[in-house]
C-alpha cells in the first residue's frame, strides 16, 4: 500500500475501543470522497442498525461520513461480528452502494452472534439529482433533504422524513 494513502487513513479514521468486564465495544469514525461522473448517480444504502441521512451536496462527488459502533458480550464473539456484520462498499463511475453484512442480508441466522451490535451512522452528501435508495431495519430514522432525483427509502421500526423532494408514491404488493 502506497505509504501516502496509509498516512491520509489514519488521519481521518478515529477508533476507540473499551475493554469492560469482558464486553469489548469499539467506535470509529471516517469520511470517504468517491467522484461519479454520471448525471444521475445512483446512492444505495443498506444498513441493519443505524440512522441514514442524505442531503444534497456538490455535484461529481458523493461523500460519506460514518459512525462505526460496534459492541459484543467477549472477544471472540466481537471477532465473529466483524466477519459477518462489516461494512462493504462498491464503487464506480456511477455511484456508490453501501451494504452491511453479505449481499443475501441473511445475517439472523448466520452469525452466531448473540449480544452483539453494530450501529452504522451514514451521513452523505450527494449531487442534488442523484438516484437514492436507503434502507435501515433497527433503532434507526431516515432523513432525506434537498433531493430532485428518485428516491426510494424503507425502514422497519423507525421513522422516514423528506424535505424539498418531489413525492412519487407506489404501492408495492
Amino acid at each position: 500500500m502506497n505509504k501516502s494513502i496509509t498516512v491520509t487513513a489514519l488521519l481521518v479514521l478515529t477508533v476507540n475501543t473499551v475493554l469492560a468486564a469482558g464486553r469489548v465495544e469499539e467506535s470509529r469514525n471516517w469520511t470517504d470522497s468517491f467522484p461519479v461522473a454520471a448525471d444521475k448517480p445512483t446512492l444505495k444504502i443498506e444498513n441493519i442498525w443505524g440512522d441514514v441521512s442524505v442531503r444534497s451536496g456538490k455535484t461529481g462527488v458523493i461523500v460519506v461520513s460514518v459512525q462505526e459502533r460496534r459492541s459484543a458480550p467477549d472477544q471472540a464473539r466481537f471477532e465473529r461480528s466483524l466477519e459477518t456484520l462489516r461494512l462493504n462498499t462498491e464503487v464506480d463511475k456511477n455511484g456508490v452502494y453501501l451494504h452491511v453484512g453479505e449481499h443475501d442480508r441473511d445475517w439472523h441466522g448466520r452469525d452466531n452472534c448473540r449480544g452483539c451490535r453494530v450501529d452504522y451512522r451514514f451521513d452523505v452528501l450527494v449531487p442534488a439529482a442523484a438516484q437514492i435508495d436507503v434502507s435501515t431495519v433497527n433503532d434507526g430514522r431516515i432523513d432525506i433533504t434537498g433531493i430532485t432525483g428518485q428516491v426510494s427509502a424503507a425502514n422497519v421500526n423507525g421513522p422516514i422524513a423528506v424535505t424539498g423532494l418531489r413525492i412519487r408514491i407506489q404501492k408495492i404488493n
